[in-house]
Formats: C-alpha cells, structure tokens, sequence
C-alpha cells in the first residue's frame, strides 16, 4: 500500500489491487468509506476505465466490428466499469503527498491497446486526482472513465446541480433522457436515505455537497468539464452510498443519442482524454482558505 500525507489528510493507495484508495481521512477522520477487504466493491474508491456503467450483455458494433466483452462481475450480465478495478496498476511516481500509478491495456476481447493514469494529490483542503486515458492503437477507440467513490450514508444528505436525468431500468441500462422531478431533483438537496437511486444525472457544472450533519462534516466534489455526468447510487439497506463523477452515461456505445447527450468520446491513435476531480472539505471544517478548484493535480 502507499500512504500519502499532507497537513492532516492521508490517504492510502492499493496500485496492484484496482489501483483502488484504501482510505482518505482528515484527522483521523474518515471522508471516505474506509476499504473492508481486498475487492474493489470492497474499497473506499475505484477508477473505471475505458468506460463506466454497464455495456448491454457486453455487445456492442463498432465501425463495422461486432464486439462481445465478457461480463465480469457474476452474477451480473453485462460488462461494467471497464477494465482498470479488476487489473493491477504499475507505480510511475511517489512523493510525501503525491503518486501516480498506470495501467497498460493489451488488447483482447476490447480490441484496443490504451494506457490509463491515475495522478493522486493532497492538498490544503483534500484530494485532487487527474484520470486519463490515451488510445496507444491504430484505429478509433471509444472511450470514456470515471471515478466510483463510496461514502457512509447514516445521517447523509446530497445536494448536486442536476439539469437531466436518465431514466434507467431493473437492468441498470438508461433509456431516456429528461428533467428530474420530485426527490430526482437533488437540487434541493436530499437525505441519502430516502433515496433508492441508480441514475445518471447530467449537471450544469456546479459542485456536489454531501453534508453529514450530526457529525459536523461536510464534503464537495467539484469536476473539470469531462466528467459532467454523475451516477448517483443509494442502495436500500445498505450503509454506503455512492457519488460518481463520469464522463458518460452508461451504455453510450449502445444509445441511439448523439455524442453530446450520451457523453460518448472517439478517440483517434494517439489521443487522451482526460478530467480532474477534486474531494474536499468545506472551509468552515477546516479554518483555510478556499484552495483555486480549477487547479489540475501536479505531476
């Protein structure tokens, strides 16, 4: 594991375990579920690439080419997330508060070679991590990534600008695109465990707030234009719930919807695509200065 420190944040790293986050903590407070085990699901965080959500069964046509990936979550039917939570990750660099790890994809049932990178770095109020994704392959790659954080969800309460909302079924596929109504708009800010969600919203570019107000806490995660979709994820009964900043909706190579809806990005030979989020405390809980949030990571 490495361990990152800066001015009272840590924050823990598995590179050959998903390149997942073991934990992030402030004091010795936690702001992210602390990991339970060795899986993914089981971790505070996980990276997905090169894409997020469900691919319908796996299958896809791309360019003529009829795809077949193979689930790889039983006993689920699709394929989700991608390839980097389940794949170890090399470490390119380390620092007291910064590391990056990468993951080289070799072709296979995704017929595409690519290169993913994960830069983690603390700072004053918190997180910043940089994902990317270049196409190291000689033809047109679609593309996209995204980050799947797990909070505590007792006495949570989520605030996020959402504009749209896809509908999604029993099978976790979205259908249609419209405006959120009643508790979907979580505009207003809404009790995590009223909810019972697995959506995709697209937001307007504000921050996401999640607030644990008997502990005095509050966290907002603020995203570079890339990762514009959020999936919000609140399973009944359970003691987490999930925020995740994405760059697409799930499903997009399957959606009859254009590029700009779904999220959906080609990628030539050659090209990265790439976006910045960054998990911090709110001022009032930490007595700084707001920190410049359109900052990337260093490197």
């Amino acid at each position: 594991m490495i361990l990152l420190k800066h001015e009272g944040f840590e924050l823990g790293l598995a590179p050959g375990s998903g390149g997942t986050v073991t934990h992030l903590r402030h004091l010795g407070r936690d702001l992210l579920r602390p990991a339970k085990g060795n899986a993914p699901t089981e971790a505070a965080a996980f990276p997905m690439v090169p894409f997020s959500g469900r691919i319908a069964a796996g299958r896809f046509n791309w360019l003529g080419r009829h795809l077949h990936l193979e689930p790889n979550f039983p006993p689920e039917p699709h394929a989700i997330h991608g390839h980097g939570w389940t794949r170890p990750w090399s470490v390119d660099a380390v620092a007291p508060d910064q590391a990056e790890l990468r993951y080289i994809h070799e072709p296979d049932s995704w017929p595409w070679m690519y290169r993913a990178e994960q830069v983690f770095e603390l700072g004053p109020f918190g997180l910043a991590l940089r994902l990317s994704i270049t196409n190291l392959s000689e033809g047109a790659m679609p593309a996209g990534l995204g980050w799947h954080p797990y909070f505590a969800a007792s006495g949570a309460e989520i605030e996020a600008d959402t504009a749209l909302i896809w509908e999604t079924g029993a099978n976790g596929l979205p259908s249609a695109r419209r405006v959120p109504v009643g508790s979907e708009q979580l505009r207003r800010g809404q009790a995590v465990e009223s909810l019972a969600l697995d959506t995709p919203f697209e937001t307007a570019g504000g921050p996401v707030v999640l607030r644990w107000p008997a502990q005095g806490k509050s966290l907002r995660i603020l995203v570079s234009d890339t990762l514009r979709f959020l999936v919000v994820y609140t399973p009944p009964g359970e003691a987490y719930f999930c925020a995740e900043p994405v760059s697409h909706v799930p499903n997009m190579v399957n959606i009859a919807a254009t590029h700009r809806e779904t999220g959906l990005v080609v990628l030539a030979p050659g090209e990265t695509l790439s976006g910045t989020i960054r998990l911090e405390l709110i001022p009032e809980h930490t007595g700084a200065r707001p920190v410049d949030t359109e900052r990337a990571p260093a490197r």
